[in-house]
């Protein structure tokens, strides 16, 4: 996926090298850092990289050729239970678990899920459930993703779920400490019309077809940090297909050797 900024730009640098060409504008190539764990995009935003930047393009490897696809605002959170540790043997009564808070709230997210709109995604792992099984856990830690489609759906859903939080800690007489980083909301992407347009012209032109929005069902989402690009600067995250088998999704080993693997150039670009 770097090769195509990578590629994209040194192709625009030596166009823009030739004499006969004048580029009507200034190209920059902006790396990001920490993209998936963290919204390093917003930080970088917050510190001047969108500072005369007028419009933003962002690719990913995909399945399919895509112009426009739906991508989720996302809000990260941890959850951090504490409880009181006692010997599970000899006096479990003298302890209070704070790996069954997590637990309780790992069932109360799923339980939530059918209660949430079709687009609403929550995803939680318990990074810290306690050390040795016969010591009831004094401290337990979730990190969760809550997604949605639009900023108000998001803000909805993360009340919910923090009030899920709250209501696990009760159940189990332990504390809850649900923090927010200050960087962690991606919004969801913002789609440029004219820049959309331009995008599947210039695919056309060199014999690739990119599918209309809502062949591919927008079921099939994820989220991104550019999401927080394209609120400030007219942007666009189209998907470029790396494979044959439309059955590859994202973040599987599968999709990772086709983005790594070989390219038939004439098979794709004809």
């Amino acid at each position: 996926m770097c090769a195509n900024s990578v590629g994209a730009f040194l192709a625009l640098a030596a166009l823009a090298l030739h004499e006969d060409v004048a580029l009507p504008g200034r190209i920059i190539l902006q790396t990001t850092p920490a993209e998936e764990p963290d919204t390093a995009k917003e930080i970088l935003a917050r510190r001047g990289m969108l500072d005369g930047v007028d419009a933003a393009i962002q690719t990913h490897s995909y399945a399919y050729d895509l112009a426009d696809q739906t991508w989720l605002g996302v809000r990260r959170i941890r959850a951090v239970f504490t409880g009181v540790a006692a010997h599970a043997a000899s006096q479990p009564f003298m302890g209070r678990n704070a790996l069954d808070a997590a637990s309780l709230a790992l069932a109360g997210i799923g339980m939530m899920r059918q209660q949430i709109l079709p687009m609403d995604r929550l995803h939680a792992v318990v990074v810290d459930g306690g050390r040795v099984p016969n010591v009831i856990p004094e401290r337990s830690e979730l990190n969760i993703f809550v997604r949605s489609k639009y900023p108000e759906t998001l803000k909805d859903l993360v009340g919910r779920v923090e009030d899920l939080l709250r209501g696990a800690a009760l159940m189990t007489g332990t504390g809850v400490e649900i923090i927010t980083p200050e960087y962690t909301n991606e919004m969801p992407v913002r789609t440029n019309g004219p820049l959309t347009a331009a995008w599947v012209r210039s695919q056309r032109e060199r014999g690739r077809d990119p599918l209309p929005t809502g062949v591919v069902p927008e079921t099939i989402a994820a989220g991104t940090d550019f999401g927080n690009v394209s609120q400030r600067v007219p942007g666009i995250h189209p998907l470029i297909r790396v494979t044959d088998r439309p059955d590859v999704a994202l973040h599987t080993r599968e999709m990772e050797r086709a983005a790594g693997g070989a390219v038939d150039v004439e098979h794709f670009w004809g």
